[in-house]
């Protein structure tokens, strides 16, 4: 992509060009970037249920933070009730016509639907301001046993800005400041920013008392390259003692499945 710049001071610059080379890693696979098509998003959203891999037959479910609510259409085809739920209206599906699946943005509305045997939060907390707030509400949906998977996308992850679509360069987010970016045309989504994934994460179940029945830890390789003397200044080093926080780096997807306990 052509990035504007003429506003980053002259120290920034070589950087950049660093930046803008072949020799920076890609954040994603350019196969994997899901285009703008209806047909790709659907084919997304199969994919997603097949990986969470709820058996939905006869029972409610929920996708709780759902975008377009793809995820929710396709769930819509063998659970009993599939609800979507977003604090905005997105996309071309049609919202808030109660059938087989209901799009909303009414937390009232979805709760007279509850509860639900099996929610879905994917890509959601790390979006949040307020990941405890989310996880509250989503349990005052649930019944106790309701079994709940939250995909976690931590910041600290390779593609953890979600700059990809439009810069396609592995931690770019971590490495550049949010004003340098936005010079450059880019604007990072906002994020939950922990320098520990996995502590942070495991807090928000137990202060909820929702037991994590597994995890798995979608894990990269991070190239000796972000080991460069360039960066040395820019990654959080001093957070870690020094140490070049590799471990974290690594995380790109923490994935749990959660039972509620306490449920209504």
């Amino acid at each position: 992509m052509e990035i504007d710049r003429s506003k980053l001071p002259s120290e920034t610059q070589p950087l950049v060009d660093l930046l803008l080379s072949d020799e920076w890693p890609d954040a994603v696979p350019p196969f994997l970037i899901c285009s703008d098509s209806e047909d790709d998003k659907k084919e997304r959203a199969d994919g997603i249920l097949d990986y969470v891999n709820f058996d939905l037959s006869g029972k409610r479910f929920c996708d709780f933070g759902c975008g377009e609510g793809h995820v929710a259409l396709a769930a819509s085809q063998k659970a009993a009730k599939s609800v979507g739920f977003d604090i905005r209206q997105s996309g071309q599906n049609e919202w808030e016509k109660d059938d087989s699946c209901l799009l909303t943005t009414d937390f009232v509305r979805l709760k007279s639907c509850a509860p639900f045997d099996f929610i879905a939060i994917y890509d959601v907390l790390d979006h949040s301001i307020n990941p405890l707030e989310v996880l509250e509400n989503v349990a005052n949906i649930s019944h106790k046993g309701t079994k709940v998977f939250v995909r976690c996308h931590s910041w600290m992850s390779r593609h953890g800005g979600h700059l990809y679509q439009k810069l396609n360069k592995a931690w770019a987010h971590l490495i550049f400041t949010r004003t340098e970016l936005e010079l450059m045309g880019l604007q990072p989504e906002n994020i939950y920013k922990t320098y520990f994934p996995l502590a942070t994460q495991n807090s928000w179940f137990q202060s909820l008392n929702m037991k994590v029945e597994s995890h798995d830890i979608i894990k990269t390789v991070v190239e000796p390259f972000f080991k460069k003397p360039e960066f040395s200044n820019r990654l959080p080093y001093r957070i870690f003692d020094g140490k070049f926080p590799e471990w974290q780096m690594s995380q790109v997807f923490n994935d749990y499945y959660v039972s509620t306990q306490n449920c209504s």
